[in-house]
């Protein structure tokens, strides 16, 4: 009965199990181990990421039952050390039921020891007297013992650079732990050496410098990481900036500046942590409350402070973005695959007898999401309602393409281009050609064109997007931009944290950015609101790191 359910179980095992040469006692063990589940729960297998050959997970060490009792004995018991014949006889027994894990039984069980330095160490010492330890045992065991053994750690380190220091790897292995070192400066020369930066050791060294009130090294990674990393790894770092406050690192008024950085809300589970922290604990807030700040009065409805607005960009950045973006995206090493020479002549002379324009509308977007008024209305109709009741008195300008004659009924200026050609370019064109002022209406984000503008502008074509493009939403809603940033901002009176107010929104929103779809923006408008008392004094960290904040802004021009 049991080898036909073995025979049965087996048909589901992966082919890449006969590579590895697993026989029938070997198959049998592991589907007794698990005979109450039936099916296997845990992944035994993964893709190694390098062509079709797979490997064995460290996670196949789970079925052993001396391994399973071994790590239940670690729960139950603290920190304590075993002799060389019990970790001799503890191999041995997890080799008799898996052996296919020799290769890597020595990482596995140093991983297994962590929150354990004495174990840890005495393993080493264990298995040092066998053979030397390999790099993935050494980085666990650094992780394992580097504060309580740190010199110890730190022998092992300079004895390992000398064989593995300029491997890339190496360095992003054990670089998280040794950045938290009396020797992280080490990693820091590593960060800037390197092309792109590991996440592990870039949150390590943010983690030091701010724990070192090095606020300058901190501002030179900070730099490094803004520079070459994506949208979701920033989020990831700002996950981090949130934790270094819970662990105590840094003051609440500091963490609070260090959010100023970038446009960082907080997750419904981390205002929850920081109201509840300010309500109860933190003697310089007078209140927390969760409210909302309305977009365009800027007006906070709980303290009723007003926040500052965005400054729109200046009028020579607006220019050299009109640059940029005939010569990188409209020309570019062909103009005919954009456009023609004669069009983009004709646009510049529409635009120097017609311009510049309070709003430019984005024809074919607006025609494609307008829904009649009824079964028997029509969309031009539509169109031309919402533009005379949303712009009336405005110099508007349309632009669109020679097919489209939905909006033929709006009283203004029409420039429509070739079937062929890039609308949205010319659209941003017009934009930027009629300064700073001016708005766009369209649901499209010209995700697609803004990156490929170079590094050193994108930010600011980031800005322009955020603070000058309209959305429409069905039936007849349009969604002006919000006047102030959605970041945290401090006043005579407190701070206003942003808040995201639901992350499953965040993700349906980001899902739709991604796939290039026309979306609303669904920007929670909710904030944090912490009052100051009227006894606040600035920690003495918040106070050097605006010291050093002045020094950094005045290296950089």
């Amino acid at each position: 009965m049991m080898n036909n359910f073995i025979i049965r179980c087996a048909r589901n095992i992966p082919l890449c199990w006969r590579a590895w040469n697993i026989n029938l006692h070997s198959a049998q063990s592991i589907l007794n181990h698990q005979a109450k589940s039936i099916l296997f729960p845990r992944k035994i297998f993964q893709l190694s990421g390098r062509g079709s050959r797979s490997r064995p997970t460290r996670d196949v060490m789970m079925y052993s039952d001396s391994f399973f009792k071994f790590k239940q004995k670690l729960k139950r018991k603290g920190d304590f050390k075993m002799t060389f014949s019990e970790w001799e006889t503890l191999r041995e027994k997890i080799l008799k039921e898996s052996h296919w894990v020799e290769n890597v039984l020595d990482a596995t069980l140093m991983k297994s020891l962590i929150g354990k330095p004495d174990l840890s160490l005495s393993y080493l010492t264990y298995i040092k007297s066998k053979r030397e330890p390999n790099m993935s045992t050494l980085n666990y065991f650094f992780q394992n013992c580097a504060h309580k053994y740190e010199d110890m750690v730190l022998e092992e380190f300079e004895k390992c650079k000398e064989t593995y220091g300029s491997s890339k790897v190496f360095q992003d292995m054990v670089g998280p732990t040794i950045a938290l070192t009396r020797e992280w400066l080490q990693v820091k020369n590593w960060v800037f050496s390197a092309k792109y930066v590991d996440f592990g050791v870039s949150s390590a060294l943010l983690k030091m410098s701010l724990k070192q009130q090095d606020y300058l090294t901190f501002y030179e990674i900070w730099t490094k990481i803004t520079e070459i990393s994506s949208v979701k790894r920033l989020s990831d770092i700002r996950n981090r900036l949130f934790v270094f406050w819970e662990e105590g690192v840094i003051p609440t008024d500091l963490f609070l500046e260090l959010l100023k950085l970038g446009e960082f809300p907080l997750n419904d589970m981390e205002t929850h942590k920081l109201k509840n922290y300010c309500e109860s604990e933190w003697k310089q807030c007078e209140s927390a409350v969760l409210t909302e700040v309305l977009p365009q009065s800027r007006i906070c409805k709980s303290c009723k402070e007003t926040l500052p607005e965005i400054e729109p960009l200046d009028k020579s950045i607006m220019k050299e973005m009109v640059k940029k973006t005939m010569k990188k995206l409209l020309i570019g090493e062909n103009i005919f695959r954009k456009t023609t020479p004669k069009e983009l002549d004709r646009f510049s002379d529409f635009m120097n007898m017609e311009g510049p324009f309070d709003y430019i509308i984005d024809g074919l977007n607006l025609m494609n999401i307008v829904q009649p008024i009824s079964s028997s209305g029509s969309k031009k109709e539509k169109i031309k309602d919402l533009v005379d009741y949303y712009f009336k008195g405005k110099r508007v300008l349309v632009v669109t393409k020679e097919f489209d004659d939905s909006m033929k009924l709006i009283e203004g200026p029409i420039f429509r281009v070739n079937k062929k050609s890039s609308d949205d370019i010319y659209i941003m064109l017009a934009a930027f050609m009629s300064g700073p002022e001016c708005y766009v209406l369209t649901n499209d984000d010209f995700g697609d064109h803004i990156s490929l503008i170079d590094k050193e502008l994108r930010p600011f074509f980031e800005s322009w997007r955020k603070q000058r493009r309209i959305f429409f939403k069905p039936p007849d809603k349009f969604y002006f931009p919000e006047r102030y940033k959605f970041t945290t901002t401090e006043t005579k009176m407190g701070w206003h944290v942003p808040c995201r107010e639901n992350d499953e929104q965040m993700i349906i929103y980001k899902y739709l950015q991604n796939r290039s779809k026309h979306f609303v923006q669904m920007q929670s408008k909710k904030f944090l609101c912490l009052s100051k008392k009227t006894s606040y004094v600035p920690s003495s960290e918040l106070v050097l790191f605006r010291q050093v904040t002045n020094e950094w802004n005045k290296m950089k021009v």
